[in-house]
């Protein structure tokens, strides 16, 4: 998994988050995964959606992530293919403390979960 933190640039979002364009700090993380099956993509941020076996996980995980973002005025993408790994791409809006945070990569054995 690599984290990599953008400093702060302009962004559009997406037309139905009814957010306006602007300056968005952006964070992607990628992993090498297997990918994520384009009929899985819908689904991806709904409470509850899993695609593992029952017991071995709640499908939270992202559908918290999204309402964090959402709430603090921001979103996240996601770019995905099957055998190719995934990039999910968090924006949220840049105050003017965020014109001092430089582009880096964050190192992944902090931010490794299940």
């Amino acid at each position: 998994m690599e984290v990599v933190v953008a400093a702060p640039a302009f962004a559009r979002p997406p037309a139905d988050h009814d957010l306006a364009d602007g300056r968005y700090l952006r964070i992607d993380v990628r992993d090498q995964g297997p990918g994520i099956p384009d009929e899985n993509r819908t689904y991806l941020f709904e409470p509850f959606f899993t695609t593992k076996e029952v017991g071995e996980g709640t499908g939270l995980g992202l559908a918290l992530a999204y309402g964090i973002v959402r709430e603090h005025g921001g979103w996240i993408s996601v770019e995905s293919s099957p055998g190719a790994g995934s990039v999910f791409t968090i924006h949220l809006p840049a105050g003017s403390a965020a014109e001092e945070v430089p582009s880096r990569i964050v190192d992944a054995a902090l931010v490794e979960g299940t």
